[in-house]
């Protein structure tokens, strides 16, 4: 469609967590995980594999930032890039990394930010009663519903008051 230009020009906010597949992923083990690697990238599982490692008897986050990569990540930024190649309206990229740091004796240890973990942080749901709901996250949170707020509004982000996008 971007090449042939048989697309809508609009303006464009599209972005993506820094662990998109931290609940998607389901291979439990490094040997399960390799072997759907394998199956899914053929010949250039290998060469993923060094760049996306797995752990001596884990799935850390950099084997599963490979999974998110080519499910979210790659479209996100190919979408964005795309359309500021060849279109004439503005366009907005994110990565979301804003997320708890857990105890290395948490199962959450290692962990970023999952899919859809923005979308409170947009819409100002964080339970502000919580007390792990830090003052950050609440002003975090009162930027990103005025970034979107203005997109929705005027195509852009920015406004005075605001850090520029």
């Amino acid at each position: 469609m971007y090449q042939e230009g048989e697309y809508n020009d609009v303006d464009v906010l599209v972005g993506y967590n820094s662990d998109e597949c931290a609940f998607f992923l389901t291979a439990k083990t490094p040997e399960e995980h390799i072997a759907r690697v394998q199956q899914r990238y053929g010949q250039f599982a290998d060469t993923l594999l060094s760049v996306f490692p797995v752990g001596e008897n884990s799935v850390p986050k950099s084997a599963r930032d490979l999974t998110s990569a080519a499910a979210f990540g790659w479209h996100s930024w190919t979408w964005a890039r795309l359309q500021a190649k060849t279109g004439n309206s503005n366009v907005f990229l994110y990565y979301f990394d804003q997320h708890q740091d857990f105890p290395k004796d948490s199962p959450r240890y290692g962990y970023g930010s999952p899919h859809g973990s923005e979308i409170p942080y947009v819409f100002m749901t964080l339970d502000k009663e919580n007390p792990q709901t830090a003052k950050a996250d609440i002003a975090l949170s009162e930027t990103m519903s005025s970034y979107w707020v203005n997109f929705t509004k005027y195509g852009h982000p920015n406004a005075e008051g605001l850090p520029d996008w």
